[in-house]
């Protein structure tokens, strides 16, 4: 009996968390989905209940108040344009052309996937501190990422003589942050592609000294 009973805690232990998981995650969906209709000033809790479909305390019983989802949104949004993913195998490329054209692709594909997102976080940035604090968080995984990037370039010894790991970082960071590609896009009417081709372009001649740019 006591071994029957233990057995079936186990079983109904993991359908749980597969489902408290799930609720989470629906709360997360929705409350992404009306900051990017309604803008993240303009979005309540509640409102993110109702859209989610659930109780207003296990909005904040599964993920927080307004600044912990917008904060625990910057995981969804990486997973969502396949950050991870693509940064393993970035980190494993060992041809330095490509390793710079891994390095622009991704900012360019989560800028295609999650844009409105970072335009509903930007334009409320100005005024409101937890939509500025997620974005200093996407710009600190971003940095961080570059300096990966700009060190395993140095290792490489591919860098041109006068690109320090410093700077190659700066230069990452800087062309292919998402501010950059809304400019391109909005002031010129470039595409994400344009874009990529032009800023691999761009680095390919300023890290390793020019050459085909490489094309993934």
């Amino acid at each position: 009996m006591e071994n029957a009973t233990g057995s079936s805690r186990r079983t109904r232990l993991p359908r749980r968390q597969l489902q408290a998981a799930q609720t989470r995650q629906d709360i997360l969906d929705a409350a992404l989905r009306l900051f990017v209709e309604r803008g993240y000033t303009h979005t309540t809790v509640n409102d993110v209940a109702e859209e989610a479909g659930v109780a207003l305390q296990t909005v904040y019983s599964s993920v927080g108040p307004k600044p912990a989802i917008v904060m625990a949104l910057s995981d969804v949004v990486d997973e969502m344009a396949g950050r991870g993913e693509l940064a393993t195998r970035a980190l494993a490329e060992t041809d330095p052309r490509r390793m710079i054209a891994w390095a622009v692709h991704i900012p360019m594909q989560f800028t295609e996937r999650c844009g409105d997102y970072l335009t509903a976080l930007m334009s409320a940035a100005a005024v409101e501190p937890d939509a500025a604090r997620a974005l200093d968080e996407g710009r600190r995984r971003h940095h961080e990422g570059m300096r990966r990037m700009a060190e395993k370039l140095h290792a490489s010894g591919a860098l041109a003589p006068a690109v320090t790991v410093e700077s190659a970082h700066a230069a990452l960071s800087v062309t292919t942050w998402h501010a950059t590609q809304f400019l391109a896009r909005e002031s010129f009417g470039w595409d994400g592609p344009t874009w990529e081709r032009w800023c691999v372009k761009l680095l390919t001649d300023a890290l390793l000294g020019g050459g085909e740019p490489a094309s993934l």
